[in-house]
């Protein structure tokens, strides 16, 4: 089992997932020798870049389609880059209460059907449109949670997980720059009463139905297309220039299938994967993305909907409370604080 990583090493691990800059991090799209100063980088930071990681629960070194990625120098190094990922997420399921089962091996049919080499195109498209992304292994389909009668939050449940990070956060980083709060309408997590008694329309809940997603979602601090509806519409229903600037740069998916270059599909991440995002930004010591930039708040949009279509789920960060948003606004408003990030679904 490789030593946990410095925070030092997590913080320049993790830079180079969400793209910082092309001269801070080398680059996965430009070439090999790009790629081998990363990885050179890498190792000297101390990181084990260069070898196996070993995933909680296996010693299997075989991750299936993965290994497609290992013609390439680019893609040696986004395969390596997934195997750290997926080894940070493990590591504050564990260090945060195992709220969520262990997540599952790289080999596990759980992501047997995984498009890594669209997840790395995914990547390479916003490096080159030089937006910030981030590699995201997400929990889905679980639910939000109730706060029960001994004080704790329904076990396997977003608030639970919230509620850990922020017991860990208390121990682990007290003086952090972004702390999270537990007040009384919610520990780390605030959701909208709304959205809590509609989740159940949002989410799969049949008993065979995915428990994990992998994507490559745009990180920068705030949205990198804002004044959008829900939809991804400009306020004259067309879809504005900067968002066809991206999506024509990404690639084509079972979400995001149309070719026609005047149709486009919007994939908004999952309020999961958002989720995610912030939780493991908070337990990587990193700034959270949107949240209050000047005097505005900025927000996310997400997938999904309730009140029959007429609200869509949006997700930020409050530091003034200490909590992560999730909450929800008509499909319909615009506003230079809410925009989209485009996902890319693996």
């Amino acid at each position: 089992m490789p030593k946990p990583l410095t925070p030092e090493q997590v913080e320049a691990l993790v830079n180079l997932g969400a793209m910082a800059s092309p001269e801070a991090r080398g680059s996965v799209g430009q070439g090999v020798e790009a790629t081998q100063a990363t990885l050179i980088a890498l190792g000297n930071l101390g990181l084990p870049s260069l070898a196996p990681v070993e995933r909680m629960g296996s010693d299997s070194t075989n991750n299936g389609s993965l290994d497609s990625l290992s013609s390439s120098p680019e893609g040696r190094a986004f395969a390596e880059l997934v195997k750290q990922t997926h080894h940070q997420m493990g590591r504050m399921i564990e260090e945060t209460g195992h709220v969520f089962s262990d997540i599952p091996n790289l080999d596990s049919p759980e992501f047997a059907n995984t498009n890594w080499q669209r997840l790395l195109e995914a990547t390479k498209a916003y490096e080159e449109l030089n937006i910030p992304s981030q590699l995201v292994f997400t929990p889905i389909n679980r639910p939000l949670g109730e706060k029960l009668a001994d004080g704790n939050y329904t076990p396997g449940s977003w608030r639970a997980l919230f509620s850990g990070l922020r017991a860990w956060q208390d121990t682990n980083h007290p003086d952090s720059a972004h702390k999270l709060h537990n007040l009384a309408d919610g520990d780390g997590l605030w959701i909208n009463n709304e959205v809590a008694t509609q989740w159940i329309s949002v989410i799969d809940t049949n008993p065979n139905a995915p428990q994990w997603q992998v994507s490559v979602v745009p990180v920068s601090s705030k949205v990198p297309v804002p004044n959008v509806a829900h939809n991804g519409t400009a306020a004259d229903r067309s879809i504005p220039e900067n968002l066809r600037d991206i999506l024509d740069k990404l690639p084509t998916g079972p979400d995001n299938s149309n070719t026609d270059p005047d149709i486009y599909t919007i994939t908004n991440p999952k309020a999961e994967t958002l989720l995610t995002i912030h939780a493991m930004r908070q337990f990587n010591k990193q700034d959270p993305i949107d949240g209050k930039i000047g005097i505005t708040y900025n927000w996310s949009w997400a997938e999904g909907t309730i009140n029959n279509g007429a609200d869509g789920l949006a997700v930020d960060w409050d530091p003034g409370r200490g909590r992560v948003y999730l909450s929800r606004s008509g499909v319909g408003l615009r506003g230079g604080d809410l925009g989209v990030r485009p996902e890319v679904r693996g």
